[in-house]
């Protein structure tokens, strides 16, 4: 798992990139030294290749040794999943990566999620799509999440709060003991994994 710096800069990487091809700019290098990676943002179709590129590039590491790289979008997400980080908290954190792997071929197709920009959730995407997005044109830009809500698989998140502690969604009932109001918390997978069944109570 990352740290909050560490996913601080893959956003920002992230983000380096479409913004780049929205100034026109046709290809941008990212990270230093022998660890510099090369966006050619106007290719198209090459989603798996562009996280994998993000996070090597803000993690700092050579090309093709980020463990999770993988041919196309399904074999990442499944290496994702395989290694606990799908949530399914219904929140978005930057630097999250989205499976959008819904009507999206025999490839799938994968992104990075990075944050608000003019009040709308955002993804950095590499896509063979014209029709959506910022530019418009097929390869490196910024889709509004709104855009691709209806096609996501699933939301990987490596940094802080990540999998192990946000994978099941908790239960609230309320109850009155009394004249106290108490609150009965019931966490069926386990917000951690050792508090698997447990049974919380609290005194309002």
């Amino acid at each position: 798992m990352y740290t909050k710096e560490q996913m601080a800069e893959v956003r920002k990487t992230a983000f380096a990139a479409p913004r780049a091809r929205q100034e026109g700019k046709t290809t941008i290098v990212l990270g230093s030294g022998d660890n510099a990676q090369k966006f050619v943002l106007t290719e198209r179709g090459y989603c798996a290749r562009f996280v994998r590129q993000v996070y090597e590039a803000a993690l700092d590491i050579g090309p093709y040794s980020w463990e999770y790289a993988a041919g196309d979008a399904l074999e990442m997400c499944k290496k994702l999943k395989a290694a606990g980080f799908l949530v399914n908290d219904g929140k978005l954190v930057p630097g999250d990566i989205v499976g959008i792997n819904k009507y999206s071929g025999e490839h799938g197709h994968i992104a990075i999620y990075v944050g608000k920009s003019g009040g709308e959730d955002m993804i950095a995407e590499n896509t063979s799509s014209a029709v959506r997005g910022n530019p418009r044109g097929a390869g490196t830009k910024l889709t509004p999440y709104s855009e691709i809500i209806h096609r996501v698989t699933g939301v990987y998140r490596l940094g802080p709060g990540a999998a192990q502690e946000n994978a099941w969604p908790t239960f609230r009932s309320f109850v009155y003991v009394g004249n106290k109001c108490v609150e009965m918390e019931v966490v069926p997978g386990g917000d951690h994994r050792r508090d698997q069944g447990k049974v919380y109570w609290r005194t309002k």
